[in-house]
């Protein structure tokens, strides 16, 4: 029988779905860990592997299920004993309770990613902002319209609203949210290619601003 194949757009939902089946002991936390590539592994907060091998060999035979995307066989389980610096990794900011589509359960998430995330982290002398991420792998789906109707409602209701498309070649918020006359000259992927040749600068300064304003 040919196993089905884990693909990165459902590695965290398989994850969080083994995991909300797992008994752990009072006091130890699991902790996904992404990679840049997507692999993940497992961290037992609070844990120590002479009392919890069993657990983590369960768990590390639910990781390998993760095909392409399970982390390195050895150390697909990790506890704190095994880290140089445990606090940097286990009370890293970055950690974010993610809830999945369909789930109340918060699945603790590091993501190991190149750049920093600390727009994410909410600030002290600000109050927490509410973010919402429309993303997919695919184009054509609806998520600029989803995402403009979503703006469109939170604003009619007395909220301020920011929207950032971060589509680098097909944006489509402008076409959906603003007149042909306030339409930017420029977007993000004609920056990275007059830069190459050293004009981003001057692009970086028409890009964004509406015709009617210069």
């Amino acid at each position: 029988m040919t196993r089905k194949n884990i693909y990165f757009n459902n590695a965290l939902q398989a994850t969080a779905d083994f995991l909300a089946r797992e008994t752990f002991p009072k006091g130890v936390t699991p902790l996904v860990i992404r990679d840049i590539y997507g692999r993940i592994r497992i961290a037992l907060e609070h844990g120590k592997r002479e009392k919890h091998q069993a657990l983590a060999d369960r768990l590390a035979v639910k990781i390998a299920s993760l095909g392409a995307f399970a982390g390195d066989k050895e150390k697909a389980v990790l506890f704190p004993d095994d880290f140089f610096d445990p606090d940097s990794v286990l009370g890293n900011p970055d950690i974010l309770d993610f809830y999945l589509p369909g789930s109340d359960m918060p699945l603790r998430l590091l993501d190991r990613q190149i750049v920093g995330q600390d727009w994410l982290r909410p600030t002290h002398s600000q109050p927490k902002i509410p973010r919402i991420v429309f993303f997919g792998l695919k184009g054509g789906v609806g998520r600029s319209t989803a995402m403009a109707m979503l703006a469109y409602d939170l604003a009619r209701t007395g909220k301020r609203v920011l929207l950032i498309d971060f589509d680098l070649e097909s944006p489509g918020l402008s076409g959906l949210l603003l007149p042909p006359d306030r339409f930017a000259d420029f977007g993000m992927v004609d920056w990275f290619i007059e830069d190459a040749v050293g004009q981003g600068d001057a692009v970086f300064d028409r890009k964004s601003l509406p015709r009617s304003l210069r």
